[in-house]
């Protein structure tokens, strides 16, 4: 530490096993995630080496408290990670912002580029559109736009209301639920000449969320 000291505070390093001095010309950037000051006056880091770092200093707010770069840093990482072959569509980064104003992003920048770069990688047409981001994004608090959670939260609300009543309808009523579902995914297939991605794009699911669906309709054997 007493060479570190004198590196900071008169520029001048030795070679190991040498004798003579050298003059460096250098400036020293150092970087942390930790309150050093208040980690000095804890005993955590030494004092004298925190006055020698600190001359001059510039707080940079973790990703969470600057929501407006997000667009900016998340259009630079697909072009970063693609040579400026993908881009992300205007959807995508409504849906990216969207998901940062409830999730803090404790990986900060890096976590936001493992995303992007995740994403570009799979693009299927040089294009990240919102249904192909979505299940990159972590999964605690991803943004819940899946046509089937909101199904079983609509359906959970009028069964609760139903038994206050009273009523039992739980089999019928999951049964016309069902049929709607089914229903709405097969007249969004038609519209899209059977093509599940821009069906998925239509209803704003996910793919792997319209490839279930789909599953499920040709076990039930709807769609032959």
């Amino acid at each position: 530490m007493p060479k570190l000291l004198r590196v900071l505070q008169d520029g001048y390093v030795r070679r190991l096993g040498a004798k003579r001095w050298i003059e460096t010309d250098v400036q020293v950037v150092a970087a942390t995630n930790r309150d050093l000051a208040e980690d000095v006056k804890r005993g955590r880091f030494r004092e004298d080496v925190y006055h020698r770092l600190s001359q001059h200093q510039i707080y940079m707010p973790p990703l969470r408290e600057r929501l407006e770069d997000v667009p900016l840093l998340a259009a630079h990482f697909a072009r970063m990670h693609s040579a400026g072959t993908v881009r992300l569509r205007r959807d995508a980064l409504r849906l990216l912002v969207d998901f940062s104003r409830d999730y803090e992003w404790r990986g900060n920048v890096r976590e936001l580029e493992n995303v992007i770069r995740r994403a570009v990688e799979q693009a299927p047409d040089n294009r990240v559109y919102a249904i192909d981001l979505e299940p990159h994004l972590p999964a605690k608090a991803q943004v819940n736009n899946s046509l089937s959670l909101k199904l079983e939260a609509a359906v959970e609300t009028v069964k609760q209301r139903t038994c206050a009543c009273g009523e039992d309808i739980r089999g019928g009523l999951d049964e016309q639920v069902r049929r709607f579902r089914n229903g709405v995914v097969k007249r969004t297939l038609a519209a899209h000449n059977n093509c599940r991605t821009r069906a998925a794009q239509s209803l704003k699911i996910s793919r792997s969320t319209m490839h279930r669906l789909v599953d499920e309709l040709e076990q039930e054997h709807d769609l032959r």
